[in-house]
């Protein structure tokens, strides 16, 4: 059951579904963080807090901003092996293979991944998965069992649950949602 920020804040559970997708509207959005500023105290009562928001575009370009600084900070062999895991999402891919691509043992090169990208090798190749899933599901009329098969996913429902977790949604909610043929 999907419950909204409000209905959450109300109940004092956690919200997990984080993406660029919201199921509140943008105007409940700042109705809620200037009540937010407006109530919370501050140093000495000065009321000199200040908040940036941004939504839809906006958001999607700061964020696409952070993406090109990180990679500009990324070394050239893990920026190889992330334009790798691109080139090849539809096939199985494992640390080793990518460690050898790379000339470093799986555990250095796991190690490395993770420090300048801020998640494993596999959560990666995960996030990847799910980001191309999203992209089938919202401009073809692939089934979901044909989307989970040519991304090389085990079975339908581990696919399923994997793009639960990651995207917050299930991925025929995910397509109702975001159709575009």
């Amino acid at each position: 059951m999907k419950r909204t920020f409000a209905e959450a804040m109300a109940h004092r559970r956690s919200y997990y579904s984080i993406g660029s997708d919201s199921p509140v509207l943008d105007e409940e959005i700042v109705h809620i963080i200037r009540e937010a500023v407006k109530n919370v105290p501050s140093a000495f009562n000065s009321q000199s807090t200040r908040i940036v928001l941004l939504l839809g575009d906006e958001h999607k370009k700061l964020w696409n901003i952070v993406k090109e600084t990180l990679k500009a900070r990324i070394s050239p062999i893990v920026k190889n092996c992330c334009d790798y895991i691109g080139v090849h999402i539809n096939e199985k891919l494992s640390i080793g293979d990518l460690a050898e691509r790379a000339g470093y043992s799986e555990y250095y090169f796991s190690r490395k991944f993770k420090q300048e990208m801020g998640c494993t090798i596999t959560e990666y190749i995960m996030r990847e998965k799910i980001e191309r899933a999203k992209v089938l599901l919202s401009t073809t009329n692939m089934s979901i069992l044909d989307i989970s098969i040519e991304l090389s996913f085990n079975s339908r429902s581990y696919f399923s649950d994997s793009f639960q977790k990651i995207a917050g949604i299930a991925p025929g909610e995910y397509r109702k949602q975001n159709i575009r043929l």
